[in-house]
């Protein structure tokens, strides 16, 4: 007898103009009251008063805010474990640094993380892993996906133009990389079904 595959989405998906400014609702539609926000560096002069704003006004308790700048797993575990208990959710708000740094401590808790990225750079604000320092060595290390992912599409319009181009960059490589990966699958084990399904698009 064969079980069904199950794809893992986020609870939260909100792409648009102002989504930020709905930060607070998002959140209390799921029963998330108590988060941990960490930041980009240099974001709280730019975002910070939007974001309390709209977690006030749905009476969210913010019991952790911060600007974060380290992707060292030692930091990150440290930080994981001195948030209060009570944390329900883990926001970050800003790069692929401050990203992948929160979604790693909401893994170590597990507990629900929040993805609001701040530029189309790369798609690890979706992603289930975390590129890390690892003894002084960029890792990826195993994470959950997003709880939540909240895209306010006038913050990424405003964002660098290179940031823009390093996207599309990051998307075109996963064609690439599907094909590396379909000729070592075929190496170690022929053709699968999800193999030759994908053949037919590429």
């Amino acid at each position: 007898m064969q079980t069904g595959k199950a794809i893992s989405v986020p609870a939260i998906l909100k792409v648009g103009n102002g989504t930020l400014n709905q930060l607070g609702s998002y959140l209390k539609g799921e029963g998330l009251k108590q988060v941990v926000i960490f930041l980009g560096n240099g974001l709280i002069d730019m975002f910070g008063e939007t974001v309390m704003e709209s977690l006030k006004k749905e009476e969210i308790t913010v019991l952790e805010y911060s600007e974060l700048d380290t992707v060292d797993i030692d930091d990150i575990i440290t930080l994981a474990f001195s948030m209060p208990n009570k944390t329900q959710a883990v926001i970050s708000i800003g790069g692929g640094k401050v990203i992948d740094a929160g979604k790693y401590a909401a893994f170590l808790r597990n507990i629900p993380f929040i993805s609001v990225p701040t530029s189309s750079s790369s798609d690890g604000f979706s992603s289930a892993s975390a590129s890390l320092l690892v003894h002084g060595k960029r890792t990826s290390v195993p994470a959950k996906l997003a709880y939540g992912i909240v895209v306010d599409t006038q913050i990424i319009r405003t964002a660098p133009e290179k940031f823009i181009y390093s996207g599309i960059g990051d998307m075109i490589s996963k064609i690439t990389a599907l094909y590396e990966r379909l000729s070592h699958d075929d190496e170690l084990t022929g053709d699968s079904n999800s193999i030759i399904n994908q053949k037919k698009y590429l």
